[in-house]
């Protein structure tokens, strides 16, 4: 019997070098497709963040020109239709009065002051006022031009 093993001291043989290289070079090669793979994702997610923080103000923006679109639609519509109702009231002219309330003072009397009030001294020495009869007002109503629809040859349309 032996004292040395000859497993133990046996050297690889050339056979399991080649295995050898050939599994570090295959693990080398997986190992670069990892880092390119990691390095592209790196840089997809670079531009994303960049797109993903302009996102906000597009999206604002988006919303304000549908706004604006919006009205300048509800704009042009009431346009169009008061055009085609004074095309159609084109040859009608009316006019619409309102009365209004109006006072009117008669003829001042010689008794009151310039406010038609007479001034008098009461018993107890105080001096006090009150309304002349002349400051009677007189209510009349008179016609108020509120509203006027004019035919199109008349606003010079």
């Amino acid at each position: 019997m032996s004292y040395f093993d000859d497993d133990f001291y046996r050297e690889p043989s050339e056979f399991e070098e080649q295995i050898d290289q050939f599994k570090e070079s295959l693990m080398n090669a997986v190992k670069d497709e990892h880092k390119a793979e990691i390095e592209r994702l790196r840089k997809e997610n670079a531009e994303l963040q960049e797109i993903k923080q302009n996102l906000e103000t597009i999206k604002r923006d988006y919303n304000q020109k549908v706004v604006e679109l919006d009205m300048q639609k509800r704009n042009l519509k009431n346009e169009v239709r008061r055009e085609r109702l004074l095309e159609l009231m084109g040859d009608l002219k009316v006019e619409l009065f309102t009365a209004r309330k109006n006072w009117k003072s008669g003829p001042k009397c010689e008794k009151c002051d310039e406010r038609r009030k007479i001034n008098f001294l009461s018993p107890s020495g105080k001096k006090l006022s009150e309304d002349c009869g002349c400051n009677n007002n007189i209510s009349f109503y008179k016609p108020n031009n509120t509203f006027a629809l004019r035919s199109k040859s008349e606003t010079g349309s």
